[in-house]
């Protein structure tokens, strides 16, 4: 087979495999995504006996469970004792270190590739 043959061929094979790959991919496509309705159950609120909130939506639109926490706690919540809280002991046992760590272990683990979630280290 001469080159101008061979390459007409491997484009033939490539034209079938993107049509292929584009009939498949309309066959097992996702659903399109439904909107929430106006009639949709508001979202409710319960407070428990420890002072925790929790809001509540059911959406039956897809099989499926999705959670958030939030907390009110850290350092915006100090209010006048900004800096005697438990956020400024976090920070302290972060960045001066613990009896199993010392000064230097956060930037090391930095450095080692592991990282220290931003959620941990105080503003």
């Amino acid at each position: 087979m001469n080159l101008r043959k061979k390459w007409i061929h491997w484009w033939a094979i490539l034209g079938l495999l993107m049509g292929l790959s584009v009939f498949v991919s309309s066959v097992f496509a996702a659903p399109q995504a439904t909107t929430v309705s106006e009639s949709s159950p508001q979202p409710q609120r319960y407070v428990l006996d420890n002072g925790m909130i929790v809001i509540l939506q059911e959406l039956h639109t897809a099989p499926v469970v999705a959670l958030e926490v939030w907390v009110k706690a850290g350092s915006i919540t100090e209010g006048e004792y900004s800096g005697s809280g438990i956020s400024h002991y976090v920070e302290h046992l972060l960045f001066k270190g613990t009896e199993k760590r010392g000064v230097g272990d956060t930037g090391s683990r930095k450095k080692s590739g592991k990282e220290i979630p931003s959620k941990f280290i105080c503003p």
